[in-house]
């Protein structure tokens, strides 16, 4: 944005402001009402982008609709605006931005359109209500904290072109009881799935390298998993207190086991390591858990 993005014109229900090609962002909603229109242009000008906290706290905000030609929901856009419970977004949308409809808390589905190519940091997190979610299949990237407290979502569907999972996307989603991860995935984060108390079984590809630190931490549902062949490292607190563990199978390939990776998992009463195991650091295991080296 230029210089004059920053000279606010007043078009009745909002402010706006021109960027350097003479698009136009919104940058403040004045009408308090339940519903909202973003037109497709105002004064002339083409609006392209709903700006940082443009909608910020507008706790009477029912329902949002936002025309064709919106490419960019920005930061904080739609933040706390805890009636909502409606979303349309365009075909034209490519970015949603972080924190854009963080506690959220009404916000039960929204559909997300194919155009899409990012979803930044914290963008629905705390939307308490959302149940499930459908990704386009042109995102490669969830961002750190994506859907981190949303404590009803049941499902999500992940494109089979995503390659990372950041920190800690779903972290604290307790009615998440399946997930389908896309054969791309190399690594899954920090946290990525602590919390997800509902998860009873998970299928990890086999491109997976890394297991975080606290990856899985408290999926107390969680009663086996199968650690895919290409796993050399599992993080610290990855397994912890998933206290219905009751088998995992290492892989051949795995150097190193993080401190209390499985500690709490009082259900687990044996486990082989793989030969070639290089490094295990302290208390990876319940004192009872019988461990043998293949």
């Amino acid at each position: 944005m230029g210089n004059d993005a920053q000279v606010n014109h007043d078009a009745g229900t909002f402010f706006y402001a021109l960027n350097d090609d003479g698009h136009a962002v919104v940058t403040s909603w004045q009408d308090n009402g339940a519903e909202a229109f973003v037109p497709a242009e105002v004064d002339g000008h083409p609006i392209t982008e709903i700006g940082k906290h443009a909608f910020f706290k507008r706790h009477a905000l029912r329902s949002i609709t936002l025309a064709e030609g919106i490419t960019k929901v920005g930061d904080g856009a739609f933040f706390d605006c805890r009636a909502l419970d409606t979303v349309s977004l365009p075909n034209t949308l490519k970015v949603i931005g972080p924190q854009a409809f963080e506690w959220c808390a009404s916000l039960r589905s929204i559909a997300l359109p194919a155009s899409l190519e990012r979803i930044s940091e914290w963008a629905f997190s705390g939307c308490t209500a959302l149940a499930s979610i459908e990704l386009p299949d042109g995102l490669r990237h969830l961002y750190g904290h994506v859907f981190s407290g949303c404590t009803s979502l049941k499902s999500a569907t992940l494109p089979a072109g995503l390659d990372m999972l950041e920190d800690s996307v779903f972290d604290g989603c307790a009615s998440l009881s399946a997930i389908s991860l896309p054969d791309g995935l190399w690594s899954i984060r920090a946290c990525t799935f602590r919390g997800c108390s509902a998860l009873r079984a998970i299928a990890l590809p086999e491109g997976i390298e890394i297991i975080g630190d606290r990856a899985f931490q408290s999926c107390t549902s969680l009663t086996s998993v199968s650690i895919p062949a290409n796993v050399r490292l599992i993080g610290r607190w990855a397994f912890m207190d998933c206290t219905a563990l009751g088998s995992v199978t290492l892989p051949e390939r795995l150097e190193t086991l993080r401190t209390a990776a499985f500690k709490g998992c009082t259900s687990l009463r044996s486990v082989m390591l793989p030969h070639g195991m290089v490094r295990m650091e302290e208390d990876v295991f319940e004192s009872w858990t019988s461990v043998q080296m293949r």
